[in-house]
């Protein structure tokens, strides 16, 4: 059991192995323990935050280690998401760079029937493409005291990382609902696609054909669970019954396959983040929402002799952008009353 504390790499790998549960190479006991002898190594060989060191600058490589455990944690996290993955595309970038998302005119030329000898036909423009970018903006989480006590080996590293980790990645994925669920008629594609009323089965199965006919592709129908279970068929058969018994709603809607996108909590409250009555029909490998991480986040703390009450802070700060950006083909929307 023997861990190079110099590096970087392979020490913040195991860190974020054991903060997401998937740890092999060693128990989890011997992971802690690897990961708390590292932390010390960083912090000078000291099993607490000397506020000297932080003045003197002395800490650089223990901050080091945890930014990077940190951004790994929260976009692997994101990255095991079904849903996440199905609807967002991340792009993690450099400070400064500004990735550009190409948004391509899905409309069909005319093909017209000519003569042999002739090239007289109207003439279509090529509008090709456009560009654009996500802008990103600062997001910060303040804590105090939790690195003093997992140096001095009174907390679990993987539990104190994982919930700094888990209130961005909550931060994100409420962004990324948000911007979902407020996207336009127009950013959808149209009136066409987005449809409300109480469930008709026809107008379902109209939207998904449309949705097909624009992309080319097979449609899939995403909503929660309980968004889902309004979604019903005049012909039921015997592997729907055991469908809707075993998941809560069936697993096709004439011929369509239906996924379930988890429901969660809206940030510190406990009510929903995802509305209950919308089902969502996404075609080809279009994701609507793209997200942007920016640059390397950053730990900022401050000297315990600064607050009154002589606690130490820690300022945990990442850049990154949400936008909706539909490059081609269109979704399809259907708000059940």
């Amino acid at each position: 059991m023997t861990l190079d504390f110099t590096d970087i790499a392979a020490v913040s790998q195991v860190m974020v192995d054991r903060c997401l549960g998937r740890v092999q190479a060693f128990s989890n006991d011997q992971a802690d323990a690897l990961i708390t002898q590292a932390l010390v190594a960083a912090n000078n060989g000291k099993t607490f935050i000397d506020v000297r060191d932080i003045r003197d600058g002395k800490c650089g490589q223990l901050f080091t280690l945890l930014e990077t455990v940190l951004k790994k944690i929260v976009v692997e996290g994101l990255q095991g998401d079904e849903y996440f993955n199905t609807l967002v595309e991340t792009r993690v970038v450099a400070q400064g760079d500004k990735p550009e998302f190409d948004v391509v005119n899905a409309d069909w030329f005319h093909v017209t029937k000519m003569a042999a000898g002739t090239q007289s036909l109207r003439r279509q423009k090529v509008t090709g493409s456009s560009k654009q970018t996500i802008p990103t903006y600062w997001y910060g989480v303040k804590i105090f005291e939790e690195m003093t006590k997992v140096l001095a080996g009174q907390a679990n590293i993987a539990d104190a990382m994982r919930t700094v980790a888990k209130s961005f990645k909550q931060e994100m994925l409420q962004g990324v609902y948000t911007m979902f669920a407020g996207a336009t008629t127009a950013q959808l594609g149209g009136a066409t696609y987005n449809q409300a009323g109480s469930f008709d089965e026809a107008t379902l199965i109209t939207l998904i054909d449309h949705v097909e006919a624009k992309t080319g592709n097979k449609a899939t129908i995403v909503g929660t669970r309980a968004a889902l279970r309004k979604v019903t068929s005049g012909v039921v058969a015997d592997s729907m019954k055991e469908d809707m018994y075993n998941m809560g709603y069936y697993g096709k809607f004439n011929g369509t396959p239906m996924m379930r996108q988890p429901q969660r909590h809206a940030v510190g409250a406990d009510t929903f983040a995802i509305a209950d009555n919308v089902i969502t029909v996404l075609a080809g490998p279009t994701k609507p929402i793209k997200l942007v991480i920016e640059g390397n986040p950053l730990i900022v703390s401050s000297a315990a002799i600064q607050n009154q009450d002589l606690t130490q802070e820690y300022l945990y700060g990442q850049q990154f952008g949400i936008g909706f950006i539909l490059s081609d083909g269109a979704i399809g929307r259907y708000t059940i009353s």
